[in-house]
Parts: structure tokens; C-alpha cells; sequence
């Protein structure tokens, strides 16, 4: 496992997804699709977004009717992701509808920047902000199972909080977190007006 300053893989997340995994997955899908009428599949036009669209439309077509794929544009999508998105429109014979979400930067200036990754964005935000429950993430003492927590922060990640905090630099992960407002809040807007479940685009391991 590769270990830096600023980040860490775990090991688990490097491994295949096995069989089961996937067939789990699948009766999700077979559940959800049965149980709804009205389907929202985000789709982002990356590896998970395409697995999902791979899954839905090689095993599930008979619920195409009742599924609506959507797509919330950010404004910093790669040209490679835009082409990507008629692609699979093109192999699925699908419609892809492109929404616009608010403004990355808006978000940013208002809540704050992510830093490393979403985890330790919240850890690092949550201790710039005086929460009690970041702490333990930030001194490393938070425990899981009798074990050191994932996204405890390490001694170079604590020297970034301090100097941002000296710095006087919000950080969050609001731009980017799930319940945040460029992709989400774009989301439920759209299932609220066209009255639709969701189903998350994510993979069998997630």
C-alpha cells in the first residue's frame, strides 16, 4: 500500500470486486427497479456512473421506460467527460438530460476548500470549527474496533491544518460532499419537479 503525507489508500481499496459483490448489487437494482416507477440514475461519466448504465441497460431493459439518466454539469467538466456522455448515449441508445448545478466557486468562497480528500476535509473543517468530535480524528485517538480510525491525520496533514488555520482558510467538503449543493442540490431539484426516485450510480463494492 502507498502511503504519502497527504493521503493513503486502504488496501481493501485496491482489491476485485468478486462475484458476490456484484450479484448483490444486481438484486438491489432488481429490487428498486420493481418496487418504482419513476427512476432518477445520476450519471457523472465516470467508472461507477458506467457500470451502472452497463448494468441497467444489458440487464434491466424491460425498466428503460421508467428510468431517467441524468447528468449535473458543474462547469469544470473535462471536454474528454462531455464526449464521454454522448458515447454512451450512442452504445446504450439512451438520452442523457445535462443539468447545470451552481457554481463550484460559489460554493467554495461560501463553505470553504476541500483539502486531500472529502474525509479529511470534514476532519480538518470540523477541528478549524472547534467541533469536539474532530479532535480525536486530529490527534490521531480516535479508535475503530480497537484500532486507529481511517482518516485519523497524520503529522504532515496536521501542519496543513495549522497553517490554514494561522492562515485563516475555511475548509470543508460541502463543494463535493454528497449531501452538498453543485451535484445533490441540482439532483433533488429535479427529482422534486419531475417527482422521481433516485437510484445512486454507485458501484457493487460502494
Amino acid at each position: 500500500m502507498g502511503v504519502t503525507m497527504f493521503g493513503e489508500k486502504s488496501p481493501d481499496y485496491f482489491r476485485p470486486i468478486t462475484r458476490a459483490e456484484v450479484m448483490r448489487t444486481v438484486g438491489k437494482m432488481q429490487t428498486h427497479f420493481a418496487s418504482h416507477s419513476n427512476i432518477l440514475i445520476s450519471v457523472s461519466g465516470c467508472s461507477d456512473s458506467d457500470c451502472i448504465v452497463h448494468f441497467v441497460c444489458k440487464y434491466f431493459p424491460e425498466y428503460l421506460p421508467k428510468v431517467h439518466f441524468v447528468n449535473v454539469n458543474t462547469g469544470l467538466e473535462y471536454s474528454a467527460t462531455k464526449r464521454h456522455l454522448f458515447d454512451l448515449e450512442e452504445k446504450y441508445n439512451i438520452n442523457i438530460e445535462r443539468i447545470r448545478g451552481e457554481s463550484v466557486v460559489n460554493v467554495v468562497k461560501r463553505e470553504g476548500v476541500p483539502f486531500l480528500s472529502k474525509d479529511k476535509s470534514e476532519k480538518i473543517g470540523g477541528w478549524l470549527r472547534g467541533a469536539k468530535w474532530a479532535d480525536m480524528y486530529f490527534n490521531g485517538t480516535a479508535e475503530h474496533n480497537g484500532k486507529q480510525a481511517r482518516f485519523c491525520l497524520s503529522e504532515g496533514q496536521r501542519a496543513a491544518a495549522y497553517y490554514c488555520k494561522d492562515h485563516g482558510i475555511k475548509i470543508s467538503k460541502m463543494c463535493c460532499n454528497k449531501r452538498g449543493w453543485i451535484k445533490s442540490r441540482s439532483r433533488r431539484c429535479w427529482r422534486n419537479r419531475n417527482e422521481a426516485d433516485r437510484k445512486r450510480s454507485r458501484c457493487a463494492r460502494h
